[in-house]
């Protein structure tokens, strides 16, 4: 049994839940397939947030867990990539901002509704999100376009990790350029996989799998939490 198992059996137990046909079917499972997640043997679920939300599990805490899971079955390794040989540190990384509050990256390129331009000057600030608190490079990106909805709606607010490793179906910040000091613009993902020199990534708004050039991606960034301004 993995932590994140461990977890939703205590979270069914202490529900007085006592099967885990039962279980299923408040997630729309067999009990089978329940059982599955509860013994680690279904690393990381498709509908793992219905799943936590279900069983009162906070999405973050879930989160946490499938990725601790995820890293001791030696799994991660091939979910994440490098993508340049070379970083340089943006300016807006070292720009000092008031105590528990993250910078607010992009603001929407003309012409292009799903992208953002980066920006080495803040264009505000946000409160931070507890999975960031310390975190230096953490900042924040307002969304634009409708590709991600019903995930992420324009004018919300998402908070970005710029170390946490990335896990298959993760939702992430893609930043391209050909500058790694200056990102030129960065597109709001569900990231796939790696494949060669291509980076996989995926839209709902329409239902669409999009593939960049690795040469063309500066970085790939882990989206960890989201809401209002």
């Amino acid at each position: 049994m993995n932590k994140f198992g461990e977890r939703l059996k205590a979270a069914r137990e202490a529900m007085g839940i006592t099967s885990q046909a039962a279980a299923g079917r408040l997630v729309g499972l067999g009990g089978g397939a329940f059982g599955k997640i509860e013994r680690g043997e279904t690393a990381r679920p498709n509908n793992w947030e219905k799943i936590a939300e279900a069983f009162g599990i906070p999405v973050d805490e879930a989160d946490d867990l499938i990725n601790q899971d995820a890293v001791a079955s030696g799994k991660e390794s091939k979910l994440s990539a490098p993508v340049a040989a070379t970083r340089v540190t943006p300016r807006w990384k070292v720009r000092r901002t008031q105590p528990g509050t993250v910078p607010i990256l992009g603001y929407a390129a003309a012409g292009d509704p799903d992208r953002f331009v980066m920006l080495n000057d803040v264009m505000g600030e946000a409160q931070v999100a507890s999975t960031l608190a310390g975190t230096e490079g953490a900042y924040a990106l307002y969304v634009y376009g409708p590709s991600m909805i019903p995930r992420y709606f324009p004018g919300e607010l998402v908070f970005v990790h710029p170390r946490k490793p990335l896990t298959a179906d993760c939702f992430c910040v893609v930043q391209i350029g050909d500058d790694p000091e200056s990102p030129e613009g960065g597109y709001i993902k569900q990231f796939k996989s790696w494949n060669g020199d291509k980076l996989i990534v995926y839209q709902f708004n329409p239902k669409e799998t999009i593939e960049f050039d690795a040469s063309r991606v500066i970085d790939v960034h882990r989206i960890v939490g989201s809401g209002d301004d």
